[in-house]
């Protein structure tokens, strides 16, 4: 028949070895009692329904494993609530090591990895990260700006204004280009200098120090041009003057040629002034015009020879003539700017 189990009240047949539901021994270990009709175990002496101060609760039919069961289900609690903890904590202290990663940088891919990672992070390091993303943001569409602007100023500019900035290389290198073309662009000994002041380790350094050689080599320096014409200028002033130690002053020691003669010595130059004063009461004056045809030839390492032709007109006054003649003048200056050749032809018919 079914009864209801005396342990938990959970019906079962009297004939179930034990109870489904609490596990408790049925058969062959309860009664039905005459009165109330309700089932008790038979080690109870009367029916605990009749005679509720007597009920006592049977522990000899129970199943010893029914506090096993209750003593698994606290222990797996236990290590549920364990494990959650030290889930949680791990997932607080990486999100914390990412917050820290992501706060101290400037990549705006390790703030959208935090942001995208830790969803449920902190509101103030949310808040901190999204803050920190718009400014960095904000920054690149600055210097994607200073970039295509290709304009020297524009990168100084940003780098003044961000001189701590992860781009500072790139801006230097650009910056570099940008000056470099102008250099090349103007291709003067002045350009390069300044370029090399601006720019001295370079790539375009030794490129820099060559132009300015060959250019050296090439071309006559203004300061050149002018050391050359203040020589000249000083050689015929010096026989205006009839100075004969300010003539030695602009003469090699070593001279080539003067006048046609081969391998003059400073003393044939004073010579060929003296005669021009032979006669008494003269008066010289040289005039030149300055426009001097100049060629530049390198005989060393840095040491330049220069070849120079120009004009020049000669006044004599004395007792015997007054006259006015125009010579062509071409002369040798050496490395220390001195004289080492000259020749003065008259210019003529026939020597025009």
């Amino acid at each position: 028949m079914i009864i209801n189990c005396p342990e938990c009240g959970h019906q079962t047949s009297d004939k179930a070895p034990t109870c489904p539901n609490c596990g408790v021994e049925i058969a062959g270990k309860i009664k039905i009692c005459t009165n109330c009709r309700q089932a008790y175990f038979t080690s109870d002496k009367e029916c605990p329904q009749c005679n509720p101060k007597r009920k006592k609760q049977n522990t000899t039919n129970r199943k010893p494993w029914h506090s096993a069961v209750m003593i698994a289900a606290v222990f797996a609690a236990l290590v549920i609530a364990t494990t959650l903890y030290f889930n949680k904590e791990k997932t607080r202290s990486k999100e914390n090591n990412a917050y820290e990663l992501a706060v101290r940088s400037d990549d705006p891919r390790l703030m959208e990895n935090f942001l995208n990672n830790f969803p449920n992070a902190t509101p103030e390091h949310i808040a901190a990260i999204q803050k920190k993303l718009q400014l960095v943001n904000s920054i690149q569409d600055e210097w994607t700006k200073a970039r295509q602007s290709k304009s020297k100023s524009d990168l100084q500019n940003f780098l003044t204004k961000y001189p701590n900035t992860t781009h500072k290389a790139e801006i230097q290198n650009l910056i570099d280009s940008i000056d470099w073309a102008e250099t090349e662009k103007s291709n003067t000994i002045d350009a390069y200098q300044q370029y090399l002041e601006e720019h001295p380790y370079s790539n375009h350094a030794p490129i820099a120090r060559e132009n300015i050689k060959k250019i050296n080599t090439q071309t006559v320096q203004p300061e050149e041009r002018t050391a050359i014409d203040n020589l000249l200028t000083n050689f015929f002033r010096s026989i205006n003057s009839r100075s004969e130690e300010a003539l030695t002053a602009t003469l090699s020691p070593n001279m080539t040629s003067f006048n046609n003669i081969a391998a003059p010595t400073q003393e044939d130059v004073l010579q060929w002034m003296r005669r021009q004063y032979k006669e008494e009461g003269t008066h010289i004056l040289w005039r030149l015009n300055h426009q001097l045809n100049i060629q530049k030839r390198e005989i060393g390492d840095n040491a330049y020879e220069y070849t120079v032709k120009l004009n020049g007109t000669e006044e004599i006054k004395n007792n015997l003539q007054n006259s006015t003649n125009n010579y062509n003048i071409t002369a040798i200056v050496s490395p220390d700017h001195k004289i080492s050749s000259i020749n003065i032809n008259k210019i003529t018919d026939e020597n025009p």
